[in-house]
């Protein structure tokens, strides 16, 4: 396992910067969503991360794309405060407890499995550590991040999708105590996150082989391959079900997701004129709770949220209708085209009329 990251020795290494945090839309299939979820739309991925000597490497490897590559280094915290913009330390630094992903639910269900050293996690707010060997299996529900400025670590995560998982788990005899994990993890919008914790360190040799078969099928891509991954994702499954492991609950923040939806919503709908003190009359809490929940989900402020809400808006006009770039700014709520510009080039690297000519849908076209 541990010749899967050579590569890393020879990927470039950027410093930490703004932009660094973002993922081009175009360019990763990675999102990190601001209602909290990590959205992969392939269907299977296999991730490896490389944290050593104050670098953070990663290597996606997808069913059907090429690869995602990312390769940071982090200074020191102190340093990290004076360079990231304040949205952006928010979202990573973890109060005291480090450089940490934002806080989110995965889109798959996530395997994370340590070959070297350790890795800590946060779910909701217990704190996992995965010792070397060791092994979390994350249902769709569940809030967490993982730190990755903690220990130097070598890190694999294999994702499939429910709907995946769910079609080849039903032709298989696996036990009752599985079942009923597949089963609460398919429920959407359920109270409460559950996962699963294992100790492969006596079987650390069989079930590392299983894994490098399967990225070798993954990455490869020979005639067949996709069948050939799903054996292999069935013969690491019963793998799991045959072993030993604890079955873990955790309270989710429903109730603040369902407050959060209900903020969203009125954000849609009073975009141009939205304020915080409106908002809070509207929806019966007080600001500060108001702050409090948006920050616990997304790691961002209401301002920020508005900013994120106003853009997606615009976006849709600039690529679905032919309105004057000055009307679709004054129609998501700014009065200042230059501010609005400033803040369209910071997210997306391009003016909305550059955005518009790539993008844009021809309205007679059908």
């Amino acid at each position: 396992m541990k010749n899967l990251f050579q590569e890393f020795k020879n990927l470039p290494v950027y410093q930490i910067t703004d932009r660094i945090l973002t993922f081009d839309e175009q360019n990763y299939d990675i999102q990190i969503s601001y209602d909290g979820k990590l959205a992969i739309t392939d269907p299977m991925f296999f991730t490896r991360w490389n944290m050593v000597d104050g670098l953070f490497q990663v290597i996606v490897t997808y069913m059907h794309r090429s690869n995602d590559i990312l390769s940071i280094r982090f200074p020191d915290k102190n340093h990290l405060h004076q360079i990231m913009d304040l949205k952006y330390r928010d979202r990573y630094l973890n109060s005291a407890e480090g450089i940490a992903m934002p806080y989110h639910t995965n889109s798959h269900i996530e395997l994370c499995y340590v070959v070297e050293g350790e890795l800590k996690l946060k779910i909701e707010n217990k704190i996992e550590v995965l010792k070397e060997h060791h092994a979390i299996l994350l249902d769709l529900h569940t809030l967490h991040c993982e730190f990755i400025n903690y220990k130097e670590a070598k890190v694999v995560f294999l994702g499939i999708t429910l709907e995946m998982f769910r079609m080849i788990a039903m032709t298989m005899n696996l036990s009752s105590k599985f079942k009923r994990f597949l089963t609460v993890a398919s429920i959407g919008k359920k109270s409460q996150g559950d996962y699963l914790t294992f100790d492969l360190s006596n079987q650390c040799h069989e079930f590392e082989s299983f894994l490098l078969k399967y990225y070798t099928e993954l990455d490869q891509k020979n005639e067949g391959y996709e069948l050939i991954l799903e054996g292999f994702a069935k013969r690491i499954t019963k793998f799991i079900d045959q072993g030993e492991y604890n079955h873990e609950c955790c309270e989710s923040h429903r109730q603040k997701e369902i407050i959060f939806d209900e903020i969203q919503r009125y954000l849609f709908v009073h975009h141009v004129d939205a304020r915080l003190s409106d908002m809070s009359v509207c929806l019966g809490y007080t600001e500060d709770y108001l702050n409090r929940i948006i920050k616990e989900i997304t790691g961002a402020t209401y301002s920020d949220l508005l900013k994120e809400i106003r853009v997606q808006l615009a976006i849709t006009k600039l690529k679905e209708t032919d309105m004057s770039i000055h009307d679709i700014v004054s129609s998501v709520g700014y009065s200042n085209v230059q501010f609005f510009y400033q803040v369209f080039k910071d997210k997306f690297g391009m003016t909305p009329n550059e955005y518009r000519k790539k993008h844009h849908l021809s309205l007679t076209s059908v």
